[in-house]
């Protein structure tokens, strides 16, 4: 279980860590190339967190809720959609209108620690 709750916390920092990065970009003017480095730090960080959840924390999804097989589906149709979208963020040059349309809401759909977490047996960590 620890090694478990580990992880969900190192998820959660994730989702704040990017929060923060969305928080940054919103006050960088558009065609700022600092706002391209920060997209490109945005989505390295959302592939890795991509990785670990698909790497660690479906399995156990998978293994111990009921409807785990479902919640994966779904978590990972999400997936596609979402590195989908970044790929073509990442190849999209600063000065396009594209660059700044708003695609950021995808991330994160869902607060972490939502039910299906939860369920998991770990509960969402409390602080900021």
């Amino acid at each position: 279980m620890h090694h478990d709750q580990d992880l969900l916390e190192q998820l959660v920092a994730d989702h704040r860590s990017v929060r923060v990065h969305f928080s940054e970009l919103s006050g960088i003017p558009s065609g700022d190339k600092q706002r391209k480095q920060l997209v490109d730090l945005i989505v390295d960080q959302v592939v890795r967190h991509i990785q670990v959840e698909e790497r660690h924390l479906y399995p156990l999804a998978r293994e111990r809720l009921a409807d785990g097989r479902d919640v994966v589906e779904r978590e990972l149709a999400d997936h596609r959609a979402v590195e989908s979208l970044l790929e073509e963020l990442r190849h999209t040059h600063v000065s396009s209108p594209h660059f700044d349309r708003p695609w950021w809401p995808v991330w994160p759909r869902r607060p972490p620690g939502t039910p299906a977490r939860r369920r998991l047996g770990c509960s969402r960590p409390s602080g900021p």
